[in-house]
Formats: C-alpha cells, sequence, structure tokens
C-alpha cells in the first residue's frame, strides 16, 4: 500500500516538471519572438529614418536651389526692368527725334521757298542792272574812243553799278548755299556754284607764287574755291577779272589746264596770269575775280556762279 502512494507520488511529479519545461519553452519562444519583432521593428525603424533622412536632404537641396533660382529670378526681374526702362527712354527720344525732324523739315521747305522767290527776284534785278551796266559801259567805251579822255560822271556812274551789282551777285550766290543747306542735298539736283571763294593777288618769285598787293608788282591772281557739285564733261568754267569800273583785265587761258584735271574737283587752285603782265601804279583799287558757268547742252553761256573780292594798293 506504501508502494503504491510513491509510485503516484513521483508521477505527479513528472508530469509538474513537463509542464514547467513547456512553460519555459513557450516563455523561450515568446521572447524570441519579441526579441524578432523588436529587431524587426528597429530594422525598420532604420529604414524609415533613412528614407526620411533622404528625403529631408533631398528637400534641403530643393530648397537651395528654390532659393537660387529665386534670387536669379530677382536679379533678371532687376535687369529686364533696366532694359524696359532703357528702351522706353530710347523711345521717347526717338520720339522727340522724330518730331524735331519734321519741325526742321517744314521750316525747311517753308526756308526753301522764301529764298527761291528771293532768288529770282534778286536774278530778275540781277539781270536788269547787268542790262544797264552793259549799256552804260557801252557808252563809256564810245566816249573813250572818240575822245580819248575819261568822263569823270561817266567813270563814277559805273563805278557805282560795278560795285552794286557785285553786292547783288554775292547776294545771290549767299541765297544759293543757304537753299542747298535747307534742301539738304549737296548738289542741289541741277545747280552748281561756289560755296567759298578766295581770291589773292601776286606775283612769281623764284618759281613759287608770291601774295602782294602793290599794284605794279601784281602779275597774277591765286583764286581758291570750292564747288556745290562736281562739274559735268558738258560744263565748262571760265575766269574773268574786272576793275571797280567794271573793265576786264585779260588773263591767259592757262588756268584751264589746271581745270581740266583736278585732284579734288570741287575743291580747287588755280593761277590766272594777267595777259598783259604787271600792272602800273595807277592800277591801285577793288578788283573781282568771276567765275562763270558755260553749258552748250542747257544753253546756259557765261552764268555766274562765283565772286570774290581783292584790292591793290
Amino acid at each position: 500500500m506504501a508502494r503504491k502512494e510513491t509510485t503516484t507520488v513521483y508521477h505527479d511529479s513528472g508530469t509538474r516538471n513537463t509542464y514547467v519545461l513547456i512553460g519555459l519553452i513557450a516563455l523561450a519562444a515568446i521572447l524570441a519572438l519579441v526579441v524578432a519583432y523588436m529587431a524587426y521593428t528597429q530594422a525598420n525603424l532604420k529604414s524609415t529614418n533613412l528614407a526620411q533622412q533622404n528625403i529631408i536632404t533631398k528637400l534641403q537641396e530643393d530648397s537651395v536651389k528654390f532659393s537660387r533660382n529665386l534670387a536669379e529670378l530677382k536679379e533678371n526681374e532687376v535687369l529686364l526692368n533696366q532694359q524696359i526702362e532703357e528702351l522706353q527712354l530710347r523711345k521717347d527720344r526717338l520720339i522727340s527725334e522724330r518730331d524735331s525732324v519734321a519741325r526742321l523739315l517744314a521750316y525747311s521747305r517753308t526756308n526753301e521757298r522764301n529764298a527761291q522767290a528771293k532768288i529770282a527776284v534778286l536774278q530778275k534785278r540781277l539781270n536788269e542792272l547787268q542790262a544797264k551796266l552793259n549799256t552804260v559801259q557801252r557808252q563809256y567805251d564810245e566816249l573813250l574812243a572818240n575822245s580819248g579822255t575819261s568822263s569823270g560822271n561817266f567813270q563814277q556812274q559805273v563805278a557805282q553799278l560795278t560795285a552794286e551789282r557785285n553786292a547783288l551777285a554775292e547776294e545771290n550766290q549767299r541765297l544759293q548755299r543757304e537753299l542747298a543747306t535747307a534742301t539738304g542735298n549737296a548738289d542741289n539736283r541741277t545747280a552748281i556754284f561756289t560755296t567759298t571763294m578766295n581770291a589773292v593777288p601776286g606775283e612769281l618769285r623764284r618759281g613759287r607764287f608770291s601774295s602782294s598787293r602793290r599794284s605794279q608788282n601784281v602779275d597774277r591772281v591765286e583764286a581758291t574755291f570750292t564747288l556745290s557739285r562736281a562739274p559735268k564733261p558738258t560744263e565748262n568754267l571760265i575766269f574773268r577779272i574786272f576793275n571797280n569800273v567794271n573793265t576786264e583785265i585779260p588773263i591767259k587761258p592757262l588756268y584751264r589746264n589746271e581745270l581740266s584735271a583736278p585732284a579734288d574737283p570741287t575743291n580747287q587752285k588755280v593761277l590766272l596770269e594777267f595777259e598783259g603782265g604787271t600792272l602800273n601804279r595807277q592800277a591801285a583799287g577793288e578788283y573781282t575775280v568771276r567765275l562763270y558757268l558755260t553749258d552748250v547742252n542747257k544753253g546756259l553761256e557765261n552764268q555766274e556762279i562765283g565772286l570774290a573780292r581783292f584790292e591793290l594798293r
């Protein structure tokens, strides 16, 4: 009886140990699962943190790029505004220049009409005066031929008319220059005239021209002139010299060789040599060098296009 109880006690003790072992195994399994879960969670957390860190880094880079682009846009905006302001200023200047040109054009057209009308009046007066001068000169020449002496009255008339005629010729040429300037055309379409003309009396010394105003030494005149345009092949230039009573001083035609092949057709210099050599002491007074144009194609003959004065003592 006692042996049976002992067997029962051993059996209960083994069963209890089995349960404890199973419990321990289960606990170990649970712990393993917990550890595995924690490891998995930790790994996921690290991966998530790395992904988030990458996202943050990318956002920071994008923020830097955005800030840089924003700064560039602001700079471009400033430059664009400056360009717009400059273009507006240029536009305003161009509009102002256009208006100024329009006003100048209207003014020039008005001046051109006025100048042309005044030139026509002066040309008529000049022609009338030239005809009157020719009549008086003819009477003066006839008187000298018949009497062999000069009349003070006629000589005074001729000198006065000559001075008036020369003044009108100079005024006419001045207006032609103004007309060319007003129209803005260098050759004034068809007109040719002197824009500047000077005459210097003198003599030849050691093969070179030397200026002089003593009448007894002067045997030639140096004429320099600028034309409004180059002469055409059919246009011939002729120089003539007159004293204060409109008596012509004959000159040698040698100057025409200088006119035939000038280095600059619009700016020329020629020497006008007196046919009779030097003048005498009684030849003191004012002289005029006149430049004439002849064009057979246009029917022009001895049209005066330039005048310069010089005085001898």
